[in-house]
């Protein structure tokens, strides 16, 4: 019962802010943009799906494990993003540390879902960010959440993810790479 909630939490989430790129007028007034330091995080990952082994059902567990090898799922996907974006024309030269316009990320879900609800342990990563564009005076032009589609995420036995940052950094980078690219699409108005 506890995951169909969190299935159903998760989904509201996701449908809760629509999407809307950005016109061409409203592009051609940005000359350059910066992505904010900071990428607001929850304070623990999510678990959808009974997790037992050295996992178990202990959020904790995998925060600590990602701290031990300083996996860095901001830095992820702010790098991820900016790469993604230089491969548009629409970017090339327009990412600086001191842009006009800041673009910002709130990771809104990050964690594990096993893959299919039953007695299995394989699982994939989960990823739901929220980026949004400010103008020089601070107000937000642009708005989008975009989330990982967990069927072209690789699957890895829930226990991989506590032993060494292979799983994870496969995962996560793999999880940032689809989020940044339907976000980019969204900003340039391709979806």
């Amino acid at each position: 019962m506890k995951w169909l909630l969190s299935v159903l939490l998760l989904a509201l989430t996701v449908n809760s802010a629509a999407a809307s790129g950005l016109d061409e007028s409203a592009r051609s007034k940005i000359t350059t943009i910066r992505i904010a330091p900071e990428v607001q995080m929850p304070d623990s990952p999510t678990f959808i799906g009974t997790f037992w082994g050295v996992l178990g059902n202990d959020k904790s567990k995998l925060k600590t494990h990602m701290d031990s090898v300083h996996f860095d799922l901001p830095q992820i996907l702010k790098q991820q993003f900016a790469a993604d974006a230089e491969k548009q024309p629409f970017f090339k030269g327009k990412l600086k540390n001191d842009g006009q316009y800041t673009l910002s990320f709130e990771v809104r879900v990050y964690g594990l879902v096993i893959k299919n609800i039953a007695l299995s342990q394989d699982c994939k990563a989960l990823l739901t960010v929220v980026a949004k564009l400010s103008d020089p005076s601070n107000k937000v032009v642009w708005k989008a959440m975009d989330h990982a589609d967990r069927d072209q995420l690789p699957t890895y036995k829930a226990d991989d993810y506590l032993s060494g940052d292979v799983a994870l950094n496969t995962a996560f980078n793999k999880a940032a790479e689809l989020v940044s690219d339907g976000l980019i699409k969204d900003l340039l108005g391709a979806r």
